[in-house]
């Protein structure tokens, strides 16, 4: 019994010796920490905390901003969304059946490239804010950069008129030269013109093949390439494109070869329809997936969707913002 009590006591003897040393090991981590904070703290305090403190201001303005007026801004957007869509299809079938409407289709085409970059401008900010989702502002963004880049096929082809009118100066010169060496039907009509204007022939052959470039005067796109441009083209990239795909064509002969010409402006045509039609597939697709949806404060107003599409788009496609 005596031995049991005592080794009690030395249990009890070890366990208080084993609390003493955890207690001075928990005041040390303490001093150390507080240590290290105040270390922290008085780093944390110079001009880039400050500059974080300012950015961090600025932010939270922009986000409290934005958040104040998120359901005007969704609103608005929805409604240019739409709206460039139906000036989109509309530019297209007035396009594609009624000839003679070229200015109500270009106003219709720049009235949904705007409308779709202040949508853009406003997702965008939404998104930022972490009261939209990226994935809406990406719709608008590819809708908006189709339209940049049939602009750029544009300039392309632009830039392609003068040298292709050149070239075809140089190809029509040479064509008649050769008719005018071999005999040709139109050696003897440029032979009387010659006469008349008191010239040789040759330097005759070489005034006339200046007016080259006029027989694309008349110029039009047809089938596959008009799609293209009703779809791509904007103002009078149609008339340029038709401009060098005639001359390419018509001067690109036995002794010419003007091919390139009408390559580069046939793969230009093509990237501007093409880009311009994946833009309002994709501003389409956005529309139909999302729904539209007006709100008068934060109660809808109008709400059209397809209720399977719309759902399977917000459980995998969209992701709301936390706390929203």
């Amino acid at each position: 019994m005596q031995q049991d009590i005592q080794s009690a006591r030395r249990a009890q003897s070890e366990l208080d010796a084993a609390q003493a040393v955890l207690a001075r090991a928990v005041g040390q981590r303490d001093t150390q920490a507080a240590y290290w904070a105040a270390k922290i703290n008085q780093a944390s305090n110079d001009s880039l905390t400050d500059h974080e403190s300012l950015w961090g201001e600025i932010s939270s303005g922009f986000d409290e901003l934005v958040g104040s007026v998120a359901w005007e801004i969704r609103d608005v957007s929805t409604v240019l969304e739409v709206l460039a869509t139906v000036a989109g299809i509309a530019a297209f079938i007035i396009a594609q059946f009624v000839p003679g409407l070229d200015v109500v289709v270009d106003a219709l085409v720049l009235g949904a490239f705007l409308a779709d970059g202040v949508a853009t401008g406003g997702r965008a900010a939404l998104a930022l804010s972490g009261n939209g989702s990226w994935r809406d502002f990406a719709f608008d963004a590819i809708a908006l950069v189709s339209f940049g880049i049939g602009r750029g096929a544009g300039l392309v082809a632009e830039e392609a008129v003068p040298a292709a009118a050149a070239a075809a100066r140089s190809a029509y010169t040479a064509e008649l030269l050769t008719d005018i060496a071999d005999g040709g039907p139109r050696s003897a009509m440029l032979g009387k013109w010659s006469a008349q204007a008191g010239e040789d022939t040759v330097r005759m052959a070489q005034r006339v093949a200046q007016f080259a470039p006029s027989l694309a005067k008349e110029a039009e796109l047809q089938g596959f390439a008009k799609v293209m441009a009703s779809l791509g083209a904007y103002g009078g990239e149609s008339g340029n494109y038709a401009k060098v795909i005639w001359l390419a064509r018509r001067f690109t002969t036995p002794i010419t070869d003007l091919s390139h010409f009408g390559n580069v402006a046939n793969t230009a045509l093509g990237v501007a329809g093409i880009s311009a039609g994946a833009g309002a597939a994709t501003g389409i697709t956005g529309t139909v997936v999302g729904g539209v949806e007006i709100d008068w404060g934060k109660e809808p107003v109008i709400k059209l969707d397809i209720p399977p599409v719309y759902h399977w788009y917000s459980t995998h496609l969209w992701a709301p913002p936390a706390g929203k």
